[in-house]
């Protein structure tokens, strides 16, 4: 009874895997026949293309029926045919949506598998085959500016090149200057993918093999400068040094300058964007911004000497703002904010000279107040030209409510208050 019983569960054993294969082969020839009737009308019969997807799933779920190489490249073909029918319709019409991008992907996995099964001639033949797909369906990603899916298929493009050359077999991307072009649209779709630090690797190799596009040296430092700003920062350097007329690197490190505060090496490279760029009136209002700084520095620190010359410096530079764009606001608010901060830097002084009643000490006190006030009046019309460009500017209002409050002028310094308060 003991045999008998083994026997019986052998027999069912035996059973149950001829079943799962005959499933496998089912199902697989199902998804065939969905990928024929997408191939012969793939507007028609969109939705064939995820029932396919559906039966592969089902009948490489047999482990017996996975464990098959021919399988995996009969899959790889059909999941190949079904991609190039959809970008042959795009072709035809370029409003078509693509159903199934990642089939291209898919049917390059496939190939992988059976490549690693032992199917070397027919497998890398297949990903010879593939890799014209991997690249329509990059660009049609890239194209349509959904980075994510161009960075994947890009990226699998330079796997199957990689495969194919460690099997000794040609590639469509072994021109040098092709494989470069897809390296740097592979490094390109990752930075302006949600994974931006993946591209990383594709520009250094980039990098390594000689190119020089400035991109590469925008995006190694944008990246790079994030954990290690030094680094980034020769990144940078190097990118300037191999695009000196790329006013984008220009900008690039003139904005690190900027935020790092190296003012004066940042005077530096904004006078080298106004070689490039004369009427540049972003670079023009900076260097103004840049010069205001610094005289503001030297002017606390009692270099009276230096603080007026960096105070014409900027005071020169905003007026050539204003030359090229009348109406810049910018430019207007802050050549009245040179001259308000200046006469506001006497306050303190002028307190001290108050408590002075002699005679020479009024005296003092009278000239540094007309002085002051002097200040005051030249800063008004700026800052009139600028409430006009925009009314409802905040600093402004306070400023001019400021500035006729100091003039005694009440009836306007209560008129830019109650305009404060409504804002």
């Amino acid at each position: 009874m003991k045999k008998i019983g083994l026997m019986l569960l052998m027999v069912l054993s035996t059973g149950s895997s001829l079943l799962l294969a005959q499933t496998g082969k089912k199902a697989f020839k199902e998804a065939e026949k969905a990928i024929k009737a997408f191939e012969k009308n793939v507007v028609e019969s969109a939705a064939s293309i995820d029932e396919a997807i559906d039966y592969f799933d089902k009948a490489f779920s047999d482990a017996e029926y996975d464990s098959k190489a021919k399988h995996h490249l009969k899959k790889a073909d059909l999941l190949n045919r079904a991609a190039i029918a959809e970008y042959l319709q795009y072709t035809i019409d370029n409003t078509y949506v693509i159903q199934k991008p990642d089939a291209a992907i898919m049917s390059l996995d496939a190939y992988m598998k059976a490549l690693k099964m032992g199917e070397d001639k027919k497998a890398l033949s297949g990903i010879g085959e593939i890799e014209s797909t991997l690249n329509n369906a990059a660009a049609y990603a890239y194209n349509a500016q959904n980075y994510n899916d161009a960075f994947k298929f890009f990226k699998s493009s330079l796997d199957a090149k990689k495969a194919l050359s460690s099997n000794g077999q040609a590639s469509r991307l072994d021109e040098e200057t092709l494989y470069s072009d897809q390296v740097l649209f592979t490094a390109v779709s990752a930075y302006y993918s949600d994974d931006q630090n993946s591209s990383k690797p594709y520009f250094v190799q980039l990098k390594e093999m000689g190119a020089t596009e400035p991109v590469i040296f925008e995006a190694l430092y944008t990246i790079t400068s994030k954990t290690d700003p030094e680094a980034g920062v020769a990144f940078l350097s190097e990118g300037r040094e191999k695009n000196p007329e790329d006013t984008g690197l220009l900008f690039t490190e003139i904005n690190h300058y900027l935020q790092a505060g190296q003012l004066e090496v940042l005077i530096s490279k904004l006078e080298q964007a106004l070689v490039a760029e004369p009427d540049n009136v972003s670079v023009y209002t900076t260097l103004g911004s840049v010069f205001d700084q610094l005289s503001q520095t030297s002017r606390s620190e009692g270099d009276i000497e230096n603080a007026d010359m960096y105070f014409e410096k900027a005071k020169s530079n905003f007026a050539e703002a204003t030359k090229i764009k009348p109406d810049h606001f910018d430019a207007h608010y802050s050549i009245g904010a040179l001259y308000y901060n200046k006469a506001a830097g006497m306050v303190d002084e002028l307190n001290d000279l108050a408590a002075d009643f002699s005679a020479a000490g009024m005296k003092k006190y009278d000239e540094k107040k007309e002085e002051m006030d002097k200040l005051f009046e030249v800063s008004l019309p700026h800052f009139i030209e600028a409430e006009r460009i925009d009314p409802n500017d905040l600093n402004t209002i306070i400023a001019l409510k400021e500035i006729y409050a100091r003039l005694n002028d009440i009836e306007k310094s209560n008129y830019y208050k109650a305009k404060l308060e409504e804002n």
